[in-house]
């Protein structure tokens, strides 16, 4: 990891517009989650980024619009934005976006690397090439669909030859953008996988395609760490994790890790799907593939699993171990010091009778909407609803509802240091073992997320409510609070 820095000015800002911060977004190191910077400017118009960089990558900064910079590790990099972008009502901003100046200590293939996304995302990722990709997805089959990737690399290769010569890029460019074309083609033809069920609502855990479909990975081409130049490669390796993942789910093995799992052995289980992944990986991907593992049941503040699983030696690389060492020890201040966020409070429920944490909640927020949210830290689709509930409660505020957020199956560590990780708001419990099995066993609680609304009368008036991200929900508490 190397310290990368982003800086610049924004010019003939005034800030009438109510956009006193730049962001910036990049991925971590091993999952496919965001970190997200906001950099207030400064009266001058001056604003700065600095943050660890183990990849060279395009990394997005928005102001109004979203554009991309390429950096390289340790680089540091000037970005001039002239806030005349603001009142620009047109529709050419975004990668085409004229108010943007990158100043790069590798300007030539900064330069190169503008050029080509502003001319290649023009050619080829309109909306109607979204939607066209989209339809063959859900329509075409396996066979068929393989054949429109095919055709369509085409036409991607045969656009770069030609941009090669008009343009005369430097070997590195080329390199980078012949290795972005192939990785594409590998992503849309992974993707087919969990994208085809899914669009047909087909059952995704029996849905197989025959596995001369998957030929194109026999091609080692791809197992390589060079390809890390191209932030496609990133993509490629996240989709190639998850057909393992889904892989392993549609294998005997599964069964026995739901038993380890509900049994409440988490190691055991985890390690089950460690050994798969390591037997059916190799070279650099098994490498990355493993320290995503580990990098995950930090994310997830499984530490007693971590400590149990981890092993140095499975990693391989010294890069690779330091991250995870940074991320675990990062974790550990969290959570010897968390800080919350203002708007939240934490209740410890020592309760263990049945249904008591239902008959006390109506008392506790008397005449209140309440919508509660069964979660855990380890729970990937409960942590990517938050982002929505925060917004839900912030355009719910001053009406009657309470946000009530129910952790389960975690530890208070792990459940504080995720509160004040992702500064989460609302009112909180964290339930006992016991308390939850009762619950679950009472509204039939399959898995989490799962979220129930109690009107002002106490009664659960629907215990599968939608989801914060569901654009119904706010209507249906809006309609309630009033009542």
């Amino acid at each position: 990891m190397q310290k990368t820095i982003i800086k610049g000015v924004v010019t003939d800002f005034d800030d009438p517009y109510d956009l006193p911060a730049v962001e910036l977004i990049t991925f971590m190191p091993f999952n496919d989650e965001w970190y997200t910077f906001s950099c207030f400017i400064e009266s001058d118009g001056a604003f700065r980024f600095e943050f660890e960089q183990l990849y060279p990558e395009g990394i997005m900064i928005k102001f109004k619009e979203m554009f991309l910079v390429y950096a390289h590790p340790g680089d540091s990099i000037f970005v001039t934005i002239d806030a005349r972008m603001l009142s620009d009502t047109s529709n050419t901003l975004g990668f085409e976006n004229k108010y943007i100046q990158i100043e790069s200590p590798k300007q030539r293939f900064q330069d190169e690397y503008q050029s080509f996304i502003q001319t290649f995302y023009g050619e080829f990722q309109t909306m109607d090439d979204f939607l066209a990709l989209e339809e063959a997805q859900k329509n075409l089959d396996h066979s068929a669909y393989s054949g429109y990737i095919k055709s369509r690399s085409v036409k991607h290769q045969a656009f770069l030859e030609k941009y090669f010569k008009t343009n005369n890029p430097s070997r590195e460019f080329r390199e980078w953008a012949d290795n972005w074309i192939y990785l594409s083609e590998l992503e849309d033809l992974i993707r087919y996988s969990w994208l085809h069920p899914m669009y047909n609502e087909l059952d995704k855990n029996t849905f197989r395609l025959p596995e001369s479909y998957y030929d194109f990975l026999k091609d080692e081409r791809h197992n390589d760490e060079k390809l890390l130049t191209s932030q496609q490669y990133r993509a490629f390796l996240d989709e190639l994790y998850m057909h393992l993942y889904r892989e392993f789910n549609q294998s005997e093995l599964h069964s026995q890790f739901d038993s380890l799992n509900n049994a409440g052995n988490k190691t055991e289980a985890m390690r089950l799907h460690l050994n798969y992944i390591i037997n059916n990986s190799n070279g650099f991907e098994q490498e990355y593939f493993v320290s995503k593992i580990f990098s995950s049941l930090i994310y997830w503040k499984l530490l007693d699993e971590y400590d149990a699983l981890y092993d140095p030696l499975l990693v391989g690389r010294d890069d690779y171990n330091q991250v995870l060492a940074n991320e675990y020890n990062e974790l550990q201040k969290l959570i010897a010091k968390p800080v919350f966020a203002k708007n939240l409070n934490m209740h410890n429920s020592g309760i263990s009778e049945e249904d008591l944490v239902f008959q006390s909640l109506p008392e506790k927020f008397p005449d209140k909407i309440i919508y509660v949210d069964f979660w855990a830290p380890w729970c990937g689709p409960c942590m990517a609803e938050m982002p929505q509930s925060k917004k839900l409660q912030e355009k719910l505020k001053g009406k009657d509802v309470v946000f009530v957020f129910l952790a389960n199956q975690c530890s208070e560590e792990s459940w504080k240091a995720t509160i004040a990780q992702k500064q989460l708001s609302g009112e909180h419990f964290l339930l006992a073992d016991k308390e939850f099995a009762l619950l679950a066993d009472k509204f039939n609680i399959a898995g989490i997320p799962r979220y129930m609304i109690i009107d002002k009368e106490g009664i659960v008036v629907n215990d599968n409510a939608p989801r914060p991200s569901d654009e119904s929900l706010v209507g249906i508490l809006e309609t309630l609070s009033e009542k």
